[in-house]
């Protein structure tokens, strides 16, 4: 319980990690600076690239200046935010959750390790869908195929391909070609627990086609996140 509990939180502090991220590139870095000549204040951002300060000239309007200051130190906000979520990874590495378990393959391998695997598709499926405008880290994420662990439910890895072959339809990725070995084709029929009742045959009728045709018969908003 104590382990899946930390799972849920190293994976809710990636995908802060990845919104700050995306909010600090959309902001200017750099020192707000003034230089006075005679009576008139003059305003310039200075910050570092290539190694090389650089003084760009803002104008002699205290408004203006104002507002790129507030946006400056709003970034810097953020970066101190940044920090202190990937210092807080010092104790998820010490319960041996690596910096990667947001992949898709990491999945099947904290299932392996005993923690819940419905708790972990969902921390994925956010980390996920915080790069929906990010084609490539989506295509990161799916593309690794995961381990084999003698502990882990045949379901569980027909999901795991499932999982990867709809998101990569769905966002017009490349579908990785490890979701179309055998292993990921369930022999009998999957149904999750559901008893013989009209939810199965609603399932079997609406499941998406990638889960179907493995013999996983489910919610047809399975990877839907709030």
């Amino acid at each position: 319980m104590i382990m899946d509990i930390l799972l849920a939180e190293s994976q809710k502090n990636l995908l802060l990690q990845n919104k700050l991220k995306e909010k600090i590139d959309q902001l200017p870095k750099g020192t707000v600076k003034t230089r006075k000549v005679k009576d008139k204040t003059y305003y310039y951002l200075a910050y570092r690239e290539n190694g090389k300060v650089i003084n760009k000239y803002i104008g002699n309007e205290a408004g203006k200046a104002k507002e790129l200051f507030d946006l400056v130190e709003k970034r810097k906000k953020h970066e101190k935010q940044l920090r202190e979520a990937q210092k807080e990874w010092i104790i998820y590495k010490k319960a041996g959750i690596e910096i990667n378990s947001n992949e898709l393959r990491q999945v099947i391998t904290e299932s392996a390790k005993g923690n819940d695997f419905s708790l972990s598709l969902r921390g994925f499926l956010d980390v996920f869908y915080s790069y929906r405008n990010e084609r490539e880290k989506m295509d990161a994420l799916i593309k690794t195929e995961p381990e084999n662990y003698q502990n882990v439910p045949d379901y569980q890895y027909a999901m795991c391909a499932a999982t990867a072959n709809k998101l990569a339809n769905d966002f017009k990725l490349k579908v990785p070609t490890w979701v179309w070995k055998d292993k990921y084709y369930l022999k009998e029929m999957f149904f999750g627990g559901i008893g013989k009742t009209r939810l199965r045959m609603y399932n079997m009728l609406y499941s998406p086609a990638e889960f179907k045709h493995r013999g996983l018969f489910v919610d047809e908003n399975i990877l839907m996140r709030v």
